[in-house]
């Protein structure tokens, strides 16, 4: 338990080895000077964990700097109030959630991060985990938040969990682990997230298993992908999930678009398949998107980053609103795969199947289509609109496409676009029209 800031405030918390750790021991694994068998729990009650204002000494660690762990290590952040960094002591983070630029800065401007993990930022050696990590926040105000580590090997799984307070990132796994060769996922059930989510992670140069995202609530201001990727090396060798079915999404990121996809959001690659579920039919959530958001079920829109491994892999993309009477999507962009326009960003997606089914009574939606480049059958296309009030435009590829019968007799592939109207009498279709499809 921390006091306020500087009345018993912390200057940083490390779980198991501090910072005399020896800075590449992680790389020894068992031989390393450090070491620690067995699990290591760090809870952190409540008060200022980290008055320094930022730096890598007032971070928080579950398993601290460096050396060899043989267990599972676990953070728990604001178990009997606010936990936070930075002088925020007078803060009351639940008087109102922050939904407008600029109002949704309170988390990054504590410069106060936390792992599950351990580890340098960029010392890929620090430590090595052989078991799981984990990062939970009960109540917390942070800047970026890790269900991984800084750095180093975790021989296991990464899971992060967040059910109040406010942070301006929360990833599955980590920052910037060298290996991790589990499974990492994230999931929200409260709380507020400012700038990006994913189940991925920052910069892991190696994920081998699969990252999954699952929102189950909270304030989302920020943007959600499949993993982040500072560096183009990044690379989840299994496949991405995004999964939400409650929340408040109307407010805005602290910086940039209002993306969702289920692929890389800046630089580097998802090995295996991509999905995107919003189910909203069982929620009790005020279900509206900000003007303007771009849905992806692959890669977010105008990011060449990859996706696939060969033509097995496949994108899928599913929207359930409810039939809530209201205009949920708010015009939402629509694509099965959001990537560049150029032929080159096409065959970044090295899969074949993109799947898009949307079921939106009252919405109003952009464009619905399939890809932003142009496939010319190059992929097997279904999209599907069962319900909506209006869509600006439907198309089975891009604009630009021109499937001939030349190029429908050359391949197997289809573009199938399929319109079922439900509840609404009758869908209004935009001056984009139907386009470049093969059946419907």
């Amino acid at each position: 338990t921390a006091g306020d800031y500087n009345q018993g405030s912390f200057y940083g918390v490390q779980g198991a080895g501090g910072a005399h750790t020896e800075s590449n021991s992680g790389n020894n694994g068992p031989n390393a000077p450090f070491r620690v068998y067995g699990n290591v729990d760090t809870i952190i009650t409540k008060g200022c964990a980290a008055h320094g204002g930022g730096g890598f000494a007032n971070f928080a660690r579950a398993g601290g700097y460096g050396g060899y762990i043989e267990g599972n290590t676990t953070i728990t952040v604001g178990t009997e109030g606010l936990a936070y960094g930075g002088n925020y002591g007078s803060l009351d983070i639940t008087e109102r959630p922050s939904k407008t630029r600029g109002e949704s800065e309170r988390g990054y401007h504590t410069g106060w991060d936390i792992v599950g993990g351990g580890g340098e930022p960029g010392a890929a050696y620090s430590i090595y985990i052989k078991g799981d990590t984990k990062t939970i926040l009960k109540n917390t105000l942070a800047r970026w938040t890790y269900g991984g580590g800084f750095g180093g090997t975790i021989e296991g799984d990464t899971y992060s969990e967040f059910y109040a307070g406010v942070v301006d990132t929360m990833e599955g796994s980590g920052y910037n682990e060298r290996l991790v060769t589990g499974n990492s996922q994230a999931d929200i059930y409260g709380g507020e997230v400012d700038w990006f989510t994913s189940g991925g992670s920052w910069n892991t140069e190696l994920l081998k298993g699969n990252a999954t995202l699952n929102i189950y609530g909270g304030v989302i201001n920020s943007s959600a992908g499949g993993s982040y990727g500072s560096s183009a090396g990044h690379t989840i060798e299994g496949d991405a999930t995004l999964t939400v079915t409650g929340g408040d999404f109307s407010g805005v990121p602290r910086d940039g678009n209002k993306r969702f996809s289920g692929g890389v959001s800046n630089q580097g690659t998802i090995k295996g398949n991509a999905k995107v579920i919003f189910d909203f039919r069982q929620s009790t959530s005020s279900f509206t998107l900000p003007k303007g958001t771009y849905l992806c079920g692959g890669r977010p829109y105008a990011e060449n980053t990859n996706l696939g491994t060969n033509e097995n892999n496949s994108i899928t993309l599913e929207i359930y609103t409810g039939n809530t009477g209201s205009d949920n999507l708010n015009g939402a962009i629509i694509y099965g795969d959001g990537g560049g326009t150029t032929t080159t960003a096409r065959d970044r997606f090295k899969g074949k199947n993109i799947n898009v089914y949307v079921d939106a009574p009252g919405s109003n939606i952009g464009e619905l289509f399939a890809t932003r480049y142009q496939n010319q059958l190059t992929k097997n296309v279904s999209v599907t609109l069962k319900d909506a009030k209006s869509v600006e435009g439907i198309c089975a590829g891009n604009k630009t496409d021109n499937i001939t019968n030349t190029v429908y007799a050359g391949t197997q592939n289809r573009a199938i676009i399929n319109i079922i109207p439900g509840v609404e009498d009758e869908i209004h279709i935009g001056s984009s029209g139907l386009l470049n499809f093969t059946s419907m």
